[in-house]
């Protein structure tokens, strides 16, 4: 059995007890804390388990609990503000797709990361702060200063005159209609989305490499960090479509002496290098994982040439599709 299902089915019974517990003895603030995030617990682990996870479902499971237990509005107004909070939700999950679609667009891929955790995650929060003030903090601190001030119970200032009502959502309605209908009409303005079908020779990039997100402090030394100033690419090979455990060989005769290293520009898939000098044997190395390490140098120490020295690497494709590789031969000045 799957460990959420199994985790959701020890879950049930004691979060379910807790709140009938709560609500039979009026401890409101227990009762809601308990229900809402327990319920949001239970939801995603649902949603996980029969492979939901990747439809915003966090964000929609927790204002259906925050608002489908709420004690203060009546069941039919629960149910409502939760169709309208799920469909404003959705929408402005929408406009934060396009926010980091248009600033990737704008400015490049680079600043993909920036747009999805900073810009767009930021909007996001904004967007659900206001939601919530919406359908519950301005209705609930309104029903409170009602009581006060008539000297009436909350109960009773809750269902008078602060109910979310259809015709107070038309203007809303239209709103989320209208950027619906905007997004599914830039699709007819521009064909470039159709690009994202085309099949592309260049080997496949991850879009965030694990160093730009890894909260490890990485330590490397001068040799094996980004190319720079200090060197230059004196020759390239594009490697293509090199079955799983396949090696090839790739020889290059120098036209210069020097101090040289290999770089590996690009890779789809975990590979071993070894080198050769004039069919001697120098060095070797084998990088593995699924984000493979970009524009790097793959020795500390670079190897000392001579001119017509026969330079040799064997590429062997370790992964288990077929490899694109792109290596440069760097010489330093």
């Amino acid at each position: 059995m799957d460990s959420r299902l199994l985790a959701t089915i020890i879950i049930f019974p004691i979060w379910l007890t807790l709140v009938l517990v709560f609500r039979r003895h009026r401890q409101w603030l227990f009762y809601y804390l308990i229900a809402a995030f327990g319920f949001t617990i239970q939801l995603v682990f649902l949603a996980e388990h029969f492979g939901l996870d990747q439809t915003a479902i966090l964000e929609s499971s927790i204002i259906f609990s925050l608002l489908i237990f709420y004690p203060l509005f009546s069941l039919r107004q629960r149910i409502l503000r939760v169709i309208f909070g799920l469909v404003v939700t959705y929408v402005i999950n929408i406009l934060r797709l396009m926010i980091i679609v248009l600033m990737a667009y704008k400015f490049g891929p680079d600043y993909i990361f920036i747009a999805h955790a900073g810009v767009a995650r930021i909007f996001f929060f904004i967007c659900e702060l206001l939601l919530y003030w919406f359908l519950m903090t301005k209705p609930s601190a309104k029903s409170v200063g009602d009581s006060i001030n008539d000297n009436s119970p909350i109960s009773q200032t809750a269902r008078s005159g602060h109910s979310l009502r259809w015709r107070n959502t038309y203007a809303q309605g239209f709103i989320i209609l209208m950027v619906l209908g905007l997004s599914l009409a830039s699709f007819q303005l521009s064909n470039d989305w159709q690009k994202t079908f085309v099949k592309s020779d260049q080997p496949r990039r991850p879009i965030i490499y694990q160093d730009e997100t890894d909260l490890t402090k990485q330590t490397q030394s001068k040799d094996n960090q980004i190319l720079g100033e200090q060197s230059q690419v004196i020759h390239s090979a594009a490697l293509k479509n090199i079955q799983p455990n396949q090696e090839i060989t790739y020889d290059l005769t120098m036209d210069n002496f020097g101090l040289i290293n290999i770089v590996m520009s690009e890779a789809n898939a975990p590979f071993r290098i070894d080198v050769y000098i004039n069919n001697e044997f120098t060095n070797n190395t084998i990088v593995k994982g699924h984000n493979i390490t970009i524009d790097r140098r793959l020795f500390e120490k670079g190897f000392e040439v001579n001119q017509q020295d026969l330079v040799r690497l064997k590429i062997q494709n370790l992964g288990n599709q077929n490899a694109n590789y792109l290596i440069k031969f760097e010489e330093y000045k």
